[in-house]
C-alpha cells in the first residue's frame, strides 16, 4: 500500500464515524415517530406534593385476566384505598 492510498483510507473511515456522529444528533425525541407524529409514550415521573402511586399493567401476554385486574381496582377504590 502506499502512503496516499493509506491516508486516503483514514479520511474516509473518519468520513464515514462523522456521518455516524451527525445522525445521532438529528434522531427524534423517543415521543415522535419516523413521520414526526407524536406518539404515546408512559410517563414514569411526575413531580407533585401529594404522595400518589400509579400502577401500569403491560397487556402484551394478552387480555384474558384484564377484566380481572379491573375488577379488583375496582373493589379497592370502593374501600377508600385498603382492601
Amino acid at each position: 500500500m502506499t502512503r496516499g492510498f493509506t491516508i486516503l483510507v483514514m479520511l474516509f473511515a473518519l468520513l464515514i464515524m462523522f456521518a455516524g456522529w451527525v445522525m445521532e444528533q438529528m434522531k427524534p425525541d423517543a415521543a415522535e415517530t419516523g413521520a414526526g407524529e407524536a406518539r404515546l409514550v408512559p410517563i414514569y415521573f411526575v413531580e407533585m406534593d401529594e404522595k400518589k402511586l400509579a400502577i401500569s399493567f403491560d397487556a402484551a401476554w394478552g387480555c384474558e385476566r384484564t377484566e380481572n385486574i379491573l375488577d379488583i381496582e375496582d373493589i379497592v377504590e370502593r374501600s377508600g384505598g385498603s382492601v
